[in-house]
């Protein structure tokens, strides 16, 4: 807030202007701050991305050969977790966003595979139960991811 050509240093302890040119009192600027903080669940979706990396990357040795791409898809898929693994903040909606384009994908493409690799492979087991397992992980990653962005644009107090 600025007082003539002066910024006033105090600015960000002052209420908000609310529409009609009335005030926020202290207890609603705090529940407005606090409510967009209590909606992010990004924490959540890291570690899920972080698990599901490591799972993939443990597993590639045993599954790259039931794997329709390039070996280096994969290794690109577990880098681009990472990277939305560590991009994850609260500051910014496009690692919201992003991390629930992420997992939105990976679920579908995991839940597809594994019924694929059931149907061309029906003896293999392990590579049905490990994309079963990170389909579902994906799946709770999607949960989370998508109860931030509700929280992010819907704003409607809810958890």
């Amino acid at each position: 807030m600025k007082i003539g050509i002066f910024k006033n240093p105090h600015a960000e302890y002052m209420p908000a202007l609310k529409e009609g040119g009335e005030f926020e009192t202290l207890e609603q600027t705090a529940e407005r701050e606090l409510s967009a903080r209590f909606h992010y669940h990004g924490f959540v979706v890291r570690r899920l991305f972080i698990f599901a990396a490591i799972v993939m990357l443990a597993t590639l040795p045993f599954n790259h050969s039931y794997i329709p791409y390039p070996l280096s898809f994969s290794v690109a898929a577990i880098l681009i977790l990472a990277i939305g693994a560590g991009m994850a903040t609260p500051r910014k909606t496009i690692t919201a966003v992003t991390n629930a384009l992420i997992s939105v994908f990976a679920t579908t493409l995991f839940i597809y595979y594994a019924t694929y690799g059931h149907i061309v492979y029906p003896d293999n087991d392990f590579f049905l139960v490990i994309n079963l397992a990170l389909a579902t992980t994906f799946l709770f990653a999607s949960y989370n991811a998508i109860k931030t962005l509700r929280g992010i644009f819907l704003d409607d107090g809810t958890t």
